[in-house]
Parts: C-alpha cells; structure tokens; sequence
C-alpha cells in the first residue's frame, strides 16, 4: 500500500508535494507520536491528485477545516467528501478545477463556508448549493465563467440566490448546452401530435428525402429544402422566388461554418470549439434568428481585449444594439480606462481604431523607452 507523507504544524494537517494516484494511498506522518492528537484543520498544498488518500476522514474532529491549495485535480467527485460529515469549511483554491456536478457538495450538511477562488470553472451543476442550509460564505472569484462571491455578514456582496441564478445562466454543464438552444423541437412537439411529430423526425433524419443542394465551396450538402427554409428567412425567400432551382451557391461563408450551421439545423447542437463571430454572420446572413441570439450572447458574455473591435465592427455591420454596447463598453473601460470616449464612436468603428492604433503604438514607444 502506497504512503502519503504528512506533517503536523499544532492543531493542522499538512499533506505537501505529494502526487496521489489511487485512492489505496493512505496517510502517514513523518514523525510517529503517541500524542492524543484531534486536528481541527487539514492543508493540501501542491499535490497531484487523481485520487483521494482513503484515510483522510480518519484525521479530523467535528469543525473540520480542509484547505486545499495550489493543487492538480483530474476532477472534483462528491466520493471525496462522502465521509466528511463534521466538514464545516471547504476551501479549493486556485486548483485548475474547470467543473463540478451538482451533488459534489450533497454530503456536507453542515458546512459554513465554501471558497472555489481562483479555479477554472466553466461548468457547475445547477443544483451545487441546494440542501446546504448552513452556508454563510460562497466564494467563486476569479473564475472563468463566473466571479462573484456571497458572505452573509456582509450585506454590499452578492447574495447565494444571486450566485445560483448565475451559475444557471453562464455556467451550464455541456450535457445541458444544446439542450438550451434547442428551441424548435419542444415547439413541435406542443403544436403537432406526438405520432406525426416522430414521423417528421424520421423524415428528416432519412438521406433519401434529402431535395436540394447547398454548395459551399468544394464542399455540397444534400438537405430537406422544407426544414432549412422553416428556419431561415433568406432561405425560404429564394426557394419561393426560385421554386425549380435544385442547388444553391452560397458565398461568403466558409465551408467549416457552414456546416455548424446545417448542424444546429438538423439537431439543435453547435461545436464545442464554434467560432461564434464567424457563425453569427452567417446566421444574420441567413436570417436564422435563435441561432443569432445563441451566438449574441456568446459573444457579449465572451469579450476580451482581442475580440472587442471585432464584435464592435460585427454589430455595426448587422446593426445589432446589445453586441454594439457591450463591446464598446469593454473597450472604454479596458483599453481606455483613464479616458471617457464619446459614446458615437460606438457607430463610427474606423474612428476608433485609429484611436486603438494610437494608444497601442504610444504604449509601444513608452515601453522600449523603459528598458
């Protein structure tokens, strides 16, 4: 049975620069000692986890405290903390966890304070906080997808219903991504009964009732004329005024995007890696307006220093008001920050990247100028 190495610094456990691989890896301490000892605190730090050591429950008194810090987690799972049931603050910093399940916490009835400061998350379960009712503390700064943090002492933070409704709205696991942007399908279903709705769901899902031809490049794509012009307006215009034609050249969109968008039209899904700028222009062009709004809200959620400009000049080009404010915004206050912007220049796009060029090219010139 494989030994993890742990120290005792007077009422904590430290377990350092262990890499633990299977969950058989149990705990022993450097120094043995006939001491009566009740640790009321247990520090991970710089360990490489794939498992938990199976002993850890056994060091601990009720008001347990587990810091985990600086750590390497494959993943989080709630077997972890299945037999910590005094744990009463959990705290998983800067440990690259990039998700966590909704029952993750399920065990700690009693726990006080959670922090997943300065993580990766992306995902978490929708349910993470719920039956936890002794929480006083929530702490998911520095996130990816979400940074606010809860203390009920504090009344100018957030509160835990805040937090929730947060995690509902950016943070939604990968199994739940598609089924939010699948809004054709349960509309169906409520306006056409269930027999002929499955029978249409064959329909489209058969090659051989494929009528029509996309030409994208070098690439072609067979599809059921009748379903793409149900979902796009510009499609369904040139099939009325063209009711003979059997293929189509679309230009100005690449063969890749393209087929993201025959894919959210035959099954609601996008790829994990979409290009959404690329897609919302498409969509705009096509005039597919959920796939537009899917793609809006990525990228308003998604603005960062390298696509500001770009979106700005997307929403200009497509007139689309929310995008055009939220990227102007992001531009003022990054880019500009010690300099209030007239708000026109969110209309007026080449002025502003002379402005951008100008500020980088000064902030190029005042760096070589300090070394």
């Amino acid at each position: 049975m494989s030994l993890v190495l742990a120290r005792r610094s007077e009422q904590t456990i430290v377990i350092e620069s262990q890499k633990i691989v299977s969950k058989s890896m149990t705990i022993q301490f450097e120094k043995k000692t006939n001491d009566c000892y009740d640790p009321s605190h247990i520090l991970i730090k710089n360990c490489d986890f794939m498992e938990f050591p199976q002993n850890i429950n056994n060091f601990y008194e009720d008001q347990l405290t587990l810091e985990i810090l600086d750590c390497k987690f494959y993943s989080f799972k709630a077997k972890y903390l299945s037999n910590l049931e005094y744990l009463c603050k959990l705290y998983i910093v800067n440990c690259g966890l990039k998700s966590l399940e909704s029952d993750v916490f399920k065990s700690l009835s009693t726990v006080e304070e959670i922090s997943l400061n300065s993580n990766e998350l992306e995902e978490i379960g929708p349910e993470i906080f719920d039956g936890l009712q002794n929480l006083q503390f929530v702490d998911l700064r520095n996130n990816k997808n979400i940074d606010m943090v809860f203390d009920a002492t504090d009344e100018t933070t957030n509160t835990l219903d805040e937090i929730k409704d947060e995690i509902k709205l950016k943070c939604k696991p990968k199994g739940d991504k598609n089924q939010a942007i699948a809004k054709v399908q349960p509309i169906l279903q409520n306006l056409i009964p269930l027999e002929i709705f499955n029978n249409l769901s064959n329909i489209f899902a058969d090659p051989d009732f494929k009528d029509f031809t996309i030409k994208v490049g070098e690439s072609s794509f067979k599809i059921h004329k009748i379903l793409f012009a149900a979902r796009s307006s510009t499609l369904a215009e040139i099939f009325k005024n063209n009711p003979e034609a059997q293929e189509l050249n679309l230009r100005d969109i690449s063969e890749s995007i393209f087929k993201a968008v025959h894919d959210f039209i035959y099954k609601n899904q996008l790829p994990e890696d979409a290009n959404y700028i690329e897609i919302f222009a498409a969509a705009a062009r096509l005039k597919i307006d959920d796939l537009m709004k899917i793609s809006a809200e990525n990228l308003q959620e998604n603005v960062d220093e390298k696509n500001a400009f770009e979106i700005l000049l997307l929403s200009n080009k497509f007139d689309h008001d929310q995008m055009r404010q939220k990227s102007f915004e992001f531009i003022q206050n990054k880019i500009f920050p010690h300099r209030k912007l007239d708000a026109e220049l969110a209309k007026q796009p080449e002025k502003l990247k002379k402005l951008i060029d100008a500020k980088n090219k000064l902030d190029q010139e005042f760096a070589e100028l300090k070394m």
